[in-house]
């Protein structure tokens, strides 16, 4: 029996031996309730002339571009190898005996030594297709109906959904050790080398993000931390070279320069990754003395976090730094403009955190008034120029959530403070804009209209909803001097939840009841 098992175990780590028919059948008859799945699973494999990439619009998120061009690969070497199987989906027999070969590939060893990305592909398709590439392929093919679709539910940015993938990933990532960067090679410049570690890089760098986004949206612990994580950067690699033949893949690796930037200047997806993972990496530290029940950090601290976070930024390679101009040129492109601005509003995310904490030490608020205002101004500059970025669909939602939502509610608790900050300096300008308590009126005005923006899909729209409601309440406020006798001067009438004194405990990072059920229903008595 011993010997058996031993030699079934030299079999499947042999990625060089096809499994035996009787094999296949062994494994496609273990368990029926795991074949029922798989064989539901096969009858779905997406067809290559529907799952396209023309479906998916010219900007979708660019750091998925790899993963769409390994999805498409996929879907093209499973049909070229296993089409005869999958072309009658409803000969069981056939889809059993594939499901029995799937199973049997994943059981085997997948090498991720492979310094040759065409030969890491083919470890896990066409005749040695695996479980984990058959859901990339679904993954590519969802993705396309995600953004083909027009129904307004299938953008959603908020809500349990959401939570529980993310949650789930998250699991996964830490299940399957990809949390721990470990080096392939002898050296850690040889796994620098290797298309498949940088493929997992790019994976975990935007799980990272995406959980310390979230972590930032309901202040609540996030459920990755650098304390339990090794996270590297993915070099500045453009995805034709990620998926190149090793010898290409090496010449690109000389335009790389000590620190992993291109060199030569150019701005990939990968590029906006590595910075708003640095960035993400300190927010991480912020989050941690922010959302700590456990007193053990002192004002110097939180100093050093902000000097960190601004050196950060200022040291990028000059053409990641974001220009307002560049906004402005008829010839500029989309998705640099788009990238750039990005960087630069996750970086003034994390300085409004820091502000944040430095209120609770009886600092003032000067400098979070300032980054308020310009992250105010970054968002809206998407909508107000909205015939010429239309080209990015649905970014816009993601930056009112994300941005603009808890920087006006910064705003709003300033104009309706009895006693406010002193902001007017002559010609102080801040991202092309002059900063003034007018300006501040006007830029909140130009929120309002962004929120009533008939694409703002649900849930997203209740969101809108509830923050142009508390917007519209204080700029009634503000403008008209006869509602100043009927509306009570504590914050509370303004659907805040605490004044700034709770602002700097860090809870709910937006400090505006308007993520609540309620919320989204306006208050037609202050319009």
């Amino acid at each position: 029996m011993a010997a058996q098992t031993s030699s079934s175990e030299a079999t499947l780590g042999d990625e060089m031996t096809p499994p035996s028919l009787a094999e296949i059948h062994d494994m496609a008859g273990r368990d029926q309730t795991v074949t029922h799945i798989t064989l539901r699973v096969l009858q779905a494999i997406p067809v290559p002339g529907n799952a396209s990439r023309a479906r998916f619009p010219v900007h979708v998120n660019p750091n998925d571009e790899w993963m769409m061009v390994i999805g498409e690969r996929l879907i093209a070497s499973t049909w070229q190898t296993f089409g005869s199987y999958l072309q009658d989906r409803t000969n069981l027999a056939k889809l059993r005996e594939l499901s029995g070969t799937i199973c049997i590939n994943t059981r085997r060893i997948l090498k991720e030594d492979h310094e040759d990305a065409p030969a890491w592909l083919e470890s896990f398709s066409g005749p040695k297709l695996r479980w984990e590439a058959v859901g990339v392929m679904f993954l590519y093919a969802a993705l396309g109906e995600l953004y083909a679709s027009s129904g307004a539910d299938s953008r959603r940015l908020i809500g349990l959904p959401y939570w529980k993938f993310h949650a789930e990933t998250t699991a996964m990532l830490i299940f399957s050790g990809f949390h721990v960067d470990r080096p392939f090679g002898p050296s850690n410049t040889s796994s620098k080398s290797m298309a498949s570690a940088e493929a997992r890089r790019r994976i975990v760098c935007q799980i990272f993000i995406a959980d310390k986004f979230l972590a930032t949206f309901v202040g609540r612990p996030a459920l990755l931390t650098r304390r339990f994580c090794s996270i590297q950067l993915p070099l500045d690699l453009d995805d034709v070279a990620l998926l190149s033949d090793k010898e290409t893949f090496q010449r690109h690796l000389l335009r790389v320069d000590n620190d992993g930037w291109d060199m030569d200047g150019r701005l990939h997806p990968a590029s906006v990754l590595r910075v708003r993972t640095m960035v993400a990496l300190i927010r991480d530290e912020i989050l941690e003395i922010g959302l700590s029940y456990v007193e053990d950090h002192s004002i110097d601290d939180i100093i050093t976090l902000k000097g960190r976070e601004f050196e950060l930024y200022n040291t990028l390679p000059a053409h990641l730094i974001y220009d307002p101009a560049l906004g402005e040129l008829a010839d500029a492109d989309t998705q640099t403009f788009y990238s750039k601005h990005e960087m630069r509003l996750d970086h003034l995310l994390n300085v409004l955190l820091v502000e944040r904490l430095l209120l609770k030490h009886g600092h003032p608020r000067t400098d979070l008034l300032r980054t308020s205002f310009e992250m105010v101004v970054l968002t809206l500059r998407l909508w107000t120029h909205k015939h010429r970025w239309a080209e990015i669909p649905g970014e816009s939602q993601r930056l009112l959530i994300g941005y603009a939502a808890p920087a006006g509610a910064v705003l709003c608790m300033e104009l309706v403070d009895p006693n406010p900050m002193d902001i007017t300096v002559d010609g102080d300008l801040i991202a092309g804009e002059v900063y003034s308590r007018s300006s501040i009126i006007q830029q909140l005005s130009l929120l309002v209209g962004f929120l009533n923006a008939p694409d703002l899909s649900h849930p997203n729209s209740s969101v809108a909803s509830g923050v142009r409601s508390v917007i519209k309440k204080v700029l009634d406020y503000v403008l008209n001097p006869t509602k100043r006798l009927q509306m009570p001067m504590g914050l509370e009438g303004f659907g805040f939840i605490s004044d700034w004194d709770g602002f700097a405990q860090f809870g709910s990072l937006d400090n505006i009841n308007w993520f609540s059920q309620d919320a989204g229903r306006e208050d037609s008595s202050c319009l």
